[in-house]
């Protein structure tokens, strides 16, 4: 007799089953990990960025607007550095809490 196997769904797998792909399918139902888009605010930051700096350089945004946005991304980061900063569901998804926060800070 074969023992059982230990995933419901599993029973036409011939071996158990990678670690990080049960962690992966588990995610926030049995483990603590935060929201899929809090991963993404360091790489949204980064992004945000370089696109405020392109549009800057391409004289599409002034100056001074440049840097009040360049300013605002620099707050956000350090707010989610120190753990002061998080993702509203209410808005959506990362994106768009970047969006409100720099545009609360440096204006529409």
């Amino acid at each position: 007799m074969n023992p059982p196997k230990r995933q419901i769904w599993g029973s036409h797998l011939s071996e158990p089953p990678d670690r990080l792909m049960l962690e992966f399918c588990a995610g926030r139902d049995v483990a603590a990990v935060p929201m899929a888009d809090a991963l993404l605010i360091p790489f949204d930051l980064w992004t945000n960025r370089a696109h405020v700096i392109m549009l800057g350089r391409q004289g599409i945004l002034p100056a001074g607007v440049a840097g009040q946005a360049l300013r605002a991304l620099a707050e956000l980061e350090a707010e989610w550095d120190a753990g002061r900063f998080t993702l509203k569901p209410e808005l959506e998804d990362v994106h768009v809490n970047v969006e409100r926060f720099v545009s609360e800070r440096a204006g529409a």
